[in-house]
């Protein structure tokens, strides 16, 4: 059988941290991934599988209550670097941000955006297998009619939130999930680069997983074709076997699309 061919979205500047992980994870499950930009707006017929990655945020104006943007930025601005090492994971998280092409605040791509709604619109009616990471899990909420907190920290003033591309934060999965089944556990260690999440959530859409303080951390369509989205990055973390894990089943899943749809050609 050939190996499944997978879209993986990214920003047309940038992006390239994110674009390396994420395919390296792909072409080691035996994958075929293949990047897509606004600059090369394709339609999915010929793909396999569609991961929408991280990166900008996602213009306020495509869902209800998106407030907030520029006075969360502002906050972050103003706090203090006095401390050596805040100062140096600040450096680390910035620069792999950067690299990744995930910009805060009002820094909208447009072109992207729509690129990424016409996806997984496509995706969603073709029973396409879909995954979004991080901004690619709010991007589905969004298209499949949800909203998104603008900004977590004016939300969960008093919660404990790590920004780090190391796994330093816990969330909790529902028993009964596809996720929960495929990393096998209800309690899982992740890493969080994101300061959205969301809101109120997408027709046919169900929150799989939270922090302790209610923030969503996963959500999935538990009915039909395959549709998860995390908040966190597991490219990041391909020491931890469960976050590989999550590769392995979306590969899976495409390989049996790929093959389902052969049968029907």
């Amino acid at each position: 059988m050939k190996r499944p061919k997978i879209a993986v979205t990214g920003p047309v500047k940038g992006g390239a941290m994110a674009w390396l992980f994420i395919s390296n994870q792909l072409r080691f499950q035996g994958a075929h991934p293949v990047r897509l930009t606004s600059q090369n707006r394709p339609k999915l017929e010929g793909f396999d599988g569609l991961i929408i990655s991280g990166g900008a945020d996602i213009d306020p104006g495509l869902y209800p209550q998106g407030e907030g943007l520029l006075t969360a930025a502002k906050k972050q601005a103003e706090q203090p670097k006095s401390h050596w090492l805040r100062f140096a994971v600040g450096a680390l998280v910035y620069g792999l941000r950067r690299l990744a092409g995930i910009k805060q605040g009002a820094g909208y791509d447009a072109g992207r955006d729509s690129l990424e709604k016409m996806l997984i619109e496509q995706a969603l009616q073709q029973g396409v297998p879909l995954l979004g990471i991080c901004r690619g899990m709010q991007l589905i909420n969004v298209v499949s009619g949800g909203s998104l907190y603008g900004n977590l920290v004016d939300h969960f003033e008093q919660v404990n939130h790590p920004r780090t591309v190391l796994p330093r934060m816990y969330v909790h999965l529902e028993p009964d999930s596809r996720l929960a089944e495929v990393v096998q556990t209800q309690r899982l260690k992740v890493n969080a680069l994101h300061h959205q999440s969301v809101k109120d959530l997408g027709q046919s859409l169900r929150v799989v997983a939270r922090t302790e303080a209610g923030i969503v951390q996963a959500i999935e369509r538990p009915q039909g074709p395959f549709v998860l989205g995390l908040q966190w990055h597991p490219e990041y973390m391909p020491q931890v076997d469960l976050q590989r894990a999550l590769f392995a089943e979306f590969v899976r899943q495409a390989k049996k699309y790929a093959a389902a749809d052969q049968k029907t050609a």
